[in-house]
């Protein structure tokens, strides 16, 4: 029957990509966290941020708190690009039937 042998195809595909993109798919979650983590790591300097620009008395007290405040952010950037570079699912190849030019 047509229906049946299609069926069995269907799973052998949905097999076979499971297994091509596992990684992928776990990568891609561990990349979700780490996204979450940076955003909440936003959200508290931004809070940090905001308490320290309430208690300023004076002009020379507002300068020095920008500039600590930019060398954290400077900080925070450098250190979140850097673990952001680290995941592997960037670097996954594609199967070659997906990229070779068909008759070829």
């Amino acid at each position: 029957m047509p229906s049946e042998e299609n069926d069995s195809e269907g799973s052998k595909a949905t097999r076979n990509a499971a297994h091509r993109y596992g990684g992928f798919t776990a990568n891609m979650q561990a990349y979700q966290a780490k996204l979450l983590e940076i955003a909440q790591a936003n959200v508290q300097f931004a809070f940090d941020l905001g308490l320290r620009l309430g208690t300023i008395r004076s002009p020379a007290e507002f300068f020095a708190v920008i500039t600590e405040f930019t060398h954290r952010r400077v900080d925070m950037f450098w250190h979140h690009s850097k673990e952001l570079a680290a995941y592997p699912f960037l670097r996954i190849k594609p199967p070659r039937e997906l990229t070779a030019l068909p008759g070829g």
